[in-house]
């Protein structure tokens, strides 16, 4: 049985030891499924790391072509986003009590619409806080 996880770009941005140790276990036992979301942002924090000398530009061209072969060959599941997943992210961030924001509606907007977490799972993430008594 194959498992998908939909991913976010922090976790596409794993240090080379942790990729060695944690990639292993994440490609072993899912299918990640990534969007046009995660792809923007994978480019925005890799531009990031080198306007702040972080990284080389050279470097950062190998980390951006490696990501764009490994979605051309298949590796990740690749959801494109549609307009249902804007609405349902504005219509939880309009409920004006959950603690989310812009990005983090879509990415669970874009993973609830594909079953990729379950409905739990999407609950324990808008539900509001529950006060200290």
């Amino acid at each position: 049985m194959v498992l998908y996880r939909y991913e976010r770009v922090s976790c596409l941005l794993l240090p080379r030891t942790a990729e060695r140790k944690g990639g292993n276990f994440l490609t072993a036992h899912t299918k990640p499924i990534i969007s046009a979301l995660t792809e923007i942002e994978l480019f925005s924090a890799v531009s990031k790391k080198v306007r702040k000398k972080e990284m080389k530009r050279k470097d950062a061209g190998r980390v951006v072509a490696r990501f764009l072969a490994d979605i051309e060959n298949g590796y990740y599941t690749y959801l494109p986003l549609e307009a249902s997943h804007y609405r349902l992210a504005r219509d939880w961030i309009g409920m004006f009590i959950l603690p989310i924001g812009t990005l983090d509606a879509l990415h669970l907007a874009i993973s609830s619409s594909e079953d990729s977490i379950s409905s739990q799972q999407i609950q324990g993430c808008l539900s509001p806080p529950k006060p200290f008594h």
